[in-house]
């Protein structure tokens, strides 16, 4: 479903009294991936303007591509959670957006 048809199923659900933890989850998923992406590019910068000589550029990339899978497992992981146990979705959906953004920040404030 497309964003807009997410939010009115959502404002739907709302006025119907119930509530569906899939499609909000959908919702915030699919509104805050400009932010996912931008905490991963924020990771990604710290793997290139690092050290040339510390370490190798196939360590590199291979860590790199291990973080993003690992962002997607726990993003996926976290929005099971929240289904499971009724949390609020857009606070799990944020979550691993933040640990990445402040890793990410971590990581190029050393590299400086």
């Amino acid at each position: 479903m497309s964003l807009t048809q997410l939010y009115e199923h959502r404002q739907f659900m709302r006025q119907q009294g119930t509530r569906s933890l899939s499609h909000e989850l959908a919702f915030w998923q699919k509104l805050l991936s400009p932010l996912s992406i931008l905490s991963l590019v924020i990771v990604a910068c710290s793997f290139v303007f690092g050290s040339l000589r510390t370490h190798s550029l196939g360590l590199r990339i291979v860590v790199a591509l291990l973080f993003g899978l690992l962002f997607s497992y726990v993003q996926d992981l976290v929005g099971f959670i929240s289904l499971a146990t009724g949390f609020s979705p857009l606070l799990m959906v944020i979550l691993p957006i933040i640990a990445s953004a402040i890793l990410g920040g971590y990581l190029l404030k050393r590299q400086m």
